[in-house]
């Protein structure tokens, strides 16, 4: 069974290159949910699922860059920011 765009499709790198971006934002966006993604039998995703954005943020960009990043809560009458 071939896509009817076969000829749009690119590289599997490529392919493998987009689909990894898209999850790894979703993944960002719902923290609550559990993603995982393997290529080539390597794990290039796993996040637990448990709404820990800081895990999510672990995952997806590194252990130090979740480990400088400051947790941000502020609410008034026009807007909340988290």
């Amino acid at each position: 069974y071939l896509p009817a765009r076969l000829k749009f499709l690119k590289s599997a790198a490529t392919e493998n290159s987009h689909i990894s971006y898209l999850l790894n934002e979703y993944a960002l966006a719902f923290p609550e949910v559990r993603f995982s993604l393997a290529t080539d039998k390597r794990n290039n995703l796993f996040t637990q699922g448990d709404g820990n954005l800081r895990n999510v943020v672990s995952q997806v960009y590194g252990l130090e860059v979740a480990q400088r990043m400051l947790e941000v809560e502020e609410e008034n009458a026009f807007a909340r920011v988290n």
